[in-house]
């Protein structure tokens, strides 16, 4: 698809911190998953990770539920 730029919304702002550099992270397992996340977002040309909190992110909440709700064929 040769996308060059992904932008990231999470509600998790310790995510988003310890992404963006931050905040350091500490526990073993999280360092791995960091450093999957980075060498993933090195691939883009521009990367961003925001932080969105829970209750400005309503319209995305609705799709977990619209999707869970549609018949399957």
């Amino acid at each position: 698809m040769e996308v060059e730029e992904i932008r990231i919304f999470t509600d998790s702002q310790l995510v988003a911190s310890q992404v963006s550099g931050e905040y350091q992270t500490k526990d073993e397992r999280l360092v791995e998953y960091l450093s999957l996340i980075k060498e993933k977002l090195a691939r883009f040309r521009e990367s961003e990770v925001k932080h969105v909190p829970r209750g400005h992110n309503s319209r995305v909440d609705i799709l977990p539920k619209l999707a869970s709700t549609r018949k399957r064929k």
